[in-house]
């Protein structure tokens, strides 16, 4: 659970670097800003689909017992969290 949290924020942290090259390119190179901002979105949102969908996969597996280990409840509850705010 822990690598599928760091990889998820690690997404997220890729889709704010492309926001953040959409606005330059918006500002210097305005005539492909948006074809950027269509692939961006389809490769880094389906990127997060994806890890979504393989995060339910792991979370609701039989094999998950991190809910019964004292030392990852905490990842257990982000985890949770992030599945069902990721899907909003």
């Amino acid at each position: 659970m822990e690598k599928w949290i760091v990889v998820y924020f690690i997404i997220l942290g890729a889709r704010t670097a492309a926001n953040f090259i959409r606005i330059l390119m918006l500002i210097n190179f305005n005539s492909y800003a948006n074809v950027f901002g269509v692939i961006s979105f389809v490769v880094i949102d389906g990127a997060i689909l994806g890890w979504l969908i393989y995060g339910n996969i792991l979370f609701y597996s039989k094999e998950n017992n991190c809910n019964l280990i004292e030392d990852s409840k905490e990842l257990y509850d982000m985890m949770l969290i992030l599945i069902i705010f990721g899907y909003f």
